[in-house]
């Protein structure tokens, strides 16, 4: 038997990003330059115009949205179900979807299937890794809709015979992108955190050179500046291009945050000097 009619991974994915491009195009010509005027027409009105500029430019995004959304529904339904059971980027691969029979599909199981898309990418695209690892070589998508990809020389009468699966590839994949997701989340997390861990950990080292009673004078350690004083104690550091200085009066005070010009203190999670 010919296995070798399926469509494999790379095949439907590079497939996939070329149609994904063409799908975008028809919102982004029509909404994107709509955008751009009026946020450079913004530079030129009258500051009580503002805000009936900025309602336009949220609703072109939400309007952007939503035809990004008819496009994306109506490129693969309507080629998909049309004589060529293809989208521009399945053609230029030569492959195509076909139904369980072989055939081709209606504009109502083609819409189910560009639909379903979405919900293989909610699970962390694990909907599109199971097309290199399932029998048939089948997507999330292929098993909700009833359909496969195959090699466009495939006619309603050929076989669609089965091919291996590869279950336990498919666990260890899932496991990869939950682990890879996460790991991609905790750093996000770290990263917002930045400017908290550096003024917690600079306020620290000043409770710490109080309780020792250290001398006058100044040093910069890992980017801080220290200082020494006979008013007190002082971090001063630069995070995300402003400067924030620290100040501390004695051991029994609190650290606080010494406001000047352009500082933030709530970013650095620290209360205002007083």
């Amino acid at each position: 038997m010919n296995t070798s009619i399926y469509a494999g991974f790379w095949k439907r994915a590079i497939a996939f990003i070329i149609d994904t491009f063409l799908a975008a195009l028809p919102p982004i010509i029509i909404c994107l330059p709509l955008m751009i005027w009026q946020v450079y027409s913004m530079a030129n009105a009258p500051e009580a115009e503002y805000a009936s500029r900025m309602m336009v430019i949220f609703i072109l995004m939400f309007a952007l949205q939503i035809l990004s959304l008819v496009s994306f529904w109506l490129y693969f339904a309507l080629q998909e179900s049309g004589k060529h059971q293809a989208t521009w980027g399945k053609r230029l691969l030569k492959i195509k979807v076909v139904g369980k029979d072989g055939g081709r599909i209606t504009f109502a199981r083609a819409t189910g299937r560009t639909f379903a898309k979405f919900l293989s990418s909610m699970i962390l695209y694990i909907g599109f890794i199971m097309a290199g690892l399932t029998n048939r070589k089948r997507a999330l998508h292929d098993y909700i809709a009833e359909t496969y990809v195959v090699a466009d020389t495939v006619q309603p009468a050929d076989e669609l015979p089965d091919t291996p699966s590869h279950p336990w590839w498919i666990a260890i994949a899932s496991v990869g992108m939950v682990l890879l997701f996460a790991a991609m989340a905790f750093l996000n997390v770290m990263l917002t955190q930045l400017p908290l861990l550096h003024s917690f950990a600079a306020a620290s080292t000043l409770q710490n050179m109080a309780m020792q009673d250290m001398p006058y004078g100044s040093q910069t350690v890992n980017g801080v500046t220290y200082s020494v004083d006979p008013d007190g104690y002082r971090a001063t550091f630069s995070l995300n291009g402003d400067t924030y200085t620290l100040y501390l009066e004695d051991e029994d005070s609190d650290v606080c945050c010494a406001v000047f010009p352009g500082e933030d203190c709530a970013a650095i999670g620290m209360d205002v000097c007083r």
